[in-house]
């Protein structure tokens, strides 16, 4: 049985901006929901260039899922909003880089990593 998490993300979106979602593992499958809709939903094997960089303090990650180059941070955004879709209020740099633990012991083990 392989693990599974589901956390509040935010997309980090040029310099200044993110939108709130959920970053999810299950079945093998990791998936980005935002209120607009699935953005993706990609088997681990399509998931590359894993890194968990120094200057988000273990709060985020970057990632390439099916081709496409992602910024995450677990830790809410200075200028983010508050996401009915997260089910939570803002996330602290402690939770944040509780959650970023979680997911580098569930990436480092699957995905392909640089």
């Amino acid at each position: 049985m392989s693990p599974s998490l589901r956390t509040p993300a935010w997309r980090l979106i040029g310099l200044t901006r993110s939108e709130p979602g959920v970053l999810s593992y299950t079945d093998g499958r990791l998936s980005y929901r935002t209120e607009d809709g699935l953005l993706f939903d990609v088997p681990l094997s399509d998931v590359s260039n894993v890194v968990f960089p120094w200057v988000y303090f273990g709060g985020g990650v970057k990632l390439v899922a099916d081709g496409e180059a992602y910024r995450f941070s677990f830790v809410t955004p200075n200028d983010a909003l508050s996401s009915p879709l997260t089910g939570a209020g803002p996330v602290g740099i402690a939770a944040g880089r509780r959650a970023g633990a979680e997911w580098k012991r569930v990436l480092a083990r699957t995905a392909r990593s640089r």
